[in-house]
């Protein structure tokens, strides 16, 4: 049986995790790939068209996984360099896709709300066409949402990302650049995080949350989202209720300090300058809260689909097909469809993707990753690890070592260190006090996410996860990127 979570990809080509592995992080289950492997596919090369980046005519998802641009080794998903390489095309194809972009992704934000709503509510009484074709539609809306979403990222929000910072460059102000980005709104990850302040001092009922909240989660469909463990909800709010300060205050305090920095860098850029400034900067406020738009609008799509999946897995336990309807997401969406015993299929399933659990890849590679088993080697007093410093300050607190968000309880001035956060962590983050990451960069959403809520953060550490302890006392420097063990738990 051909593992679908470790493919048959062009051996000649660059690939790399890091743009993508945080969309979905960690091993991902076949069915999630399913998804992803359609949709994702369809909507990265639609969006290359899009901003010129990649011809006209290779905007088809290729037969061929050889040719594709989206491809999955061990488990995680990864992307073609060499076929997203940036072509002359863009001069000419950017402007109309920025231009296009902010309306097409706000239609998308609007049209996802309702119709979410609707299926996720109808899919646990579906019949086993029905919940059939409710995947399908899912999958086909996945791709346009995750077209819109692309296209104004790659057209409209990192343009103005990379603007912002050539001109702090030019302007020799460089560490003015994320503060340029931040207190604009428009998060997902911390509008939920406002949802749950409000549903801590009462200002909205778990109904409304859900309503509002209730799709946010990672990528992997196999997780659970907020309206199928609403008590995970509560119970998070309740950690809240002891903080002085809320994610208002903070944007507020965020909004200051970017007027502020907006004033240090028109003084420090010559007069030639200055208009160009002021453009950027004003289309920086109305383009870069779109980014929010897009994920919410494809993460609800992405949550029918997982309604959809739950429903068949439950009809295919019932009629004897699996042991368990969570089984279900170690199939592929073709083995969904079809009414076939699965059970030994899922057992090999289960054991390969131990088996992608047990090691680690690179972030970047030419063919195929060489795989590195996972070990962890301990730490003394002393010890240095060093990343990328993407959210300026110092923080100091005993660390809480986390894998997986549904696990993750973090306390009041404790520094968390995660693999590789997804959005589905915003919450986790708020009552921390620093923030260390074994994967990303400056633009990762736990990066943006960091700023927003001034946690000193370090990303790119490698190895913390397997290296660190909960209980280690942590000094997090997140300008340097450097991360020192103070002491080391008992």
């Amino acid at each position: 049986m051909r593992d679908p979570l470790d493919g048959d990809w062009d051996a000649e080509a660059y690939w790399s995790t890091e743009q993508v592995g945080e969309a979905v992080p960690g091993v991902l289950t076949p069915l999630t790939w399913s998804l992803w492997r359609r949709g994702g596919e369809a909507g990265l090369r639609a969006a290359l068209v899009a901003t010129g980046a990649l011809e006209r005519r290779r905007a088809g998802v290729p037969r061929r996984e050889r040719d594709r641009v989206l491809g999955v080794f061990h488990g995680r998903l990864a992307v073609n360099a060499d076929r997203t390489a940036r072509r002359s095309g863009i001069a000419l194809a950017q402007p109309r896709a920025a231009a296009s972009s902010p309306r097409d992704v706000r239609a998308l934000a609007e049209g996802t709300a309702s119709w979410w709503a609707g299926h996720v509510a109808r899919a646990p009484g579906l019949d086993r066409d029905a919940a059939r074709a409710l995947w399908g539609l899912a999958a086909d809306r996945f791709a346009h949402a995750m077209t819109t979403h692309l296209v104004c990222v790659f057209a409209a929000v990192r343009p103005v990302q990379d603007g912002l910072a050539r001109l702090c460059d030019a302007a020799d102000r460089p560490e003015l650049a994320p503060r340029l980005t931040a207190g604009l709104g428009g998060h997902l990850e911390l509008d939920v995080v406002s949802g749950l302040w409000d549903l801590a001092h009462g200002r909205a009922s778990e109904t409304e949350f859900l309503a509002a909240h209730g799709f946010a989660g990672p990528g992997e469909l196999a997780a659970r989202v907020w309206r199928e463990e609403p008590t995970a909800a509560t119970e998070l709010a309740a950690a809240y209720g002891a903080a002085s300060a809320g994610p208002a205050d903070l944007l507020r305090l965020r909004a200051m300090e970017r007027e502020i920095a907006e004033r240090q860098l028109r003084e420090a850029l010559p007069t030639w300058q200055q208009a160009p400034a002021r453009a950027l900067l004003l289309t920086a406020e109305r383009v870069l809260p779109l980014r929010g738009l897009g994920k919410a609008g494809y993460l609800r799509v992405l949550d029918v689909a997982r309604a959809a999946a739950r429903r068949n897995g439950e009809l295919l336990a019932a009629a004897g097909f699996l042991d368990d309807p969570e089984d279900v997401f170690l199939l592929t969406a073709e083995e969904m469809c079809a009414d076939v015993p699965r059970q030994g299929l899922v057992a090999d399933r289960r054991a390969r993707r131990a088996e992608h659990l047990a090691v680690a890849l690179p972030p970047r590679w030419r063919g195929r990753p060489v795989p590195v088993p996972v070990t962890s080697s301990p730490v003394s007093t002393g010890t240095v690890l060093r990343g990328l410093g993407v959210s300026s300050g110092l923080a100091e607190g005993r660390a809480r070592v986390v894998t997986d968000a549904r696990d993750a309880a973090v306390g009041p001035g404790e520094i968390l260190v995660a693999p590789d956060p997804d959005p589905s962590w915003a919450p986790v983050l708020f009552p921390a006090a620093g923030l260390v990451v074994d994967n990303g960069g400056t633009h990762s959403h736990a990066a943006v996410l960091a700023r927003e809520l001034s946690l000193p953060c370090v990303m790119g550490t490698g190895d913390g996860t397997r290296r660190l302890r909960t209980g280690d006392l942590l000094r997090v420097d997140g300008h340097s990127g450097r991360v020192e063990v103070v002491g080391v738990a008992p």
